[in-house]
């Protein structure tokens, strides 16, 4: 006799492969929506997300397995502890987390929890702010390339870091409650030419997994984007949310907002919706993003809907800094441009990513301590 748990669980189980095979279907039956989805997603990882991710990420894991981080913490020990209540050696990952975008400060917090920096409970801290959009994305792509308007994309940015450095100081001053921040014991010193020359190469090798990761789920999202719009649920969806009082324009980017970024930001210029809105999706950052972030940190045990909570406080805080910004600043023109062809951002041209990569170029130059790098480690 079967009793009602083991019922549910069979009706669990029947419905969840009811639905991969209905996925798969999908996924066959309109198998041209799938596949221009999937070069979609593929050329935006080509053209901006690994040109624009993958440095930030070779260079936040090496400050840390190099020992920069627990140096330069030492300089900003006291600032980033009256600030965030973090230790030091949190500081290069904060900056990178919100000059490099999105996964790149979730590396860097996985990075310094790896190293045995900061204990799992910062970790979950920094997880709630050090996750935004850099200035590549927001000036280059959606102010420059979508909205015609670097104004805007500036305003944009800035929202966002000023949003994620408050929500900073806001956990902290609640961290504060549940613990007090001891002098750090962690800084360590990395003075052995092999140990530099495996950071490097660790760094390396990290980076290049985590930018596969993150390609593979930006593929997927854009397929699944690209089918929902070929199979006309979004209109569906955008009928329902008009029927209930939401703007037209607005109801039918919600659904790709809230999915992947990217693509809710191409709808959201076409569609002309307020600015503000732009912003609240940057800070939001879609589900796509999410499970980047998710896939980054999986040895941290963190909340996931603490973290959503701060997606959301986040988003919320930014589109209303923006909207001051567009009240005392407001853009000269806002002229959607079509996503006919492929968006490139002229990421040479970004200042503050440049002046970051120099920075941090010149501080590896100078861990090296000869001319010769010895990749044997020593005994």
């Amino acid at each position: 006799m079967f009793s009602v748990n083991k019922v549910l669980h069979y009706l669990k189980s029947a419905i969840f492969a009811l639905s991969v095979f209905t996925i798969c279907f999908i996924i066959i039956y309109m198998s041209k929506a799938s596949s221009e989805g999937a070069r979609n997603g593929l050329s935006f990882c080509s053209d901006i997300l690994i040109p624009s991710l993958f440095p930030f990420m070779v260079m936040s894991s090496f400050i840390i397995k190099s020992g920069l981080s627990a140096q330069l913490g030492k300089l900003l020990e006291k600032t980033t502890n009256f600030l965030f209540n973090l230790p030091g050696c949190c500081a290069p990952t904060i900056l990178i987390g919100l000059i490099g975008g999105y996964p790149t400060g979730a590396k860097g917090i996985a990075s310094l929890y790896e190293e045995h920096l900061i204990n799992n409970c910062q970790a979950e801290q920094m997880l709630c702010f050090v996750v935004s959009a850099g200035p590549a994305f927001t000036i280059s792509v959606v102010g420059v390339k979508l909205l015609n308007s670097p104004l805007s994309g500036i305003i944009i940015f800035f929202s966002q870091t000023i949003s994620a450095i408050l929500i900073g100081i806001l956990v902290g001053i609640v961290s504060r409650k549940t613990y007090s921040l001891k002098k750090s014991n962690s800084y360590k010193t990395y003075n052995n030419k092999a140990k530099m020359s495996y950071a490097i190469v660790d760094s390396c090798k990290e980076a290049t997994y985590g930018i596969i990761n993150m390609c593979s789920f930006v593929v997927l999202f854009s397929v699944i984007c690209n089918l929902i719009n070929s199979s006309n649920l979004n209109n569906i969806i955008s009928n329902i949310l008009t029927s209930i009082g939401i703007n037209k324009q607005i109801s039918y980017t919600i659904l790709n907002m809230a999915l992947e970024i990217t693509g809710g930001c191409i709808s959201a210029s076409k569609s002309g919706v307020p600015l503000e809105l732009i912003a609240f999706a940057l800070g939001w950052s879609g589900l796509c993003v999410h499970f980047q972030i998710f896939s980054s940190v999986s040895d941290i045990k963190f909340s996931t809907p603490k973290f959503l909570l701060f997606r959301l406080i986040h988003g919320i805080i930014a589109s209303f800094i923006s909207h001051l910004g567009f009240h005392f600043f407001p853009p000269v023109s806002q002229t959607a441009s079509l996503y006919s062809s492929q968006i490139t951002p002229n990421l040479t041209s970004d200042i503050p990513t440049s002046i970051l990569l120099t920075l941090l170029s010149f501080c590896f130059l100078l861990t090296l301590e000869s001319n010769t790098i010895d990749l044997k480690p020593n005994k």
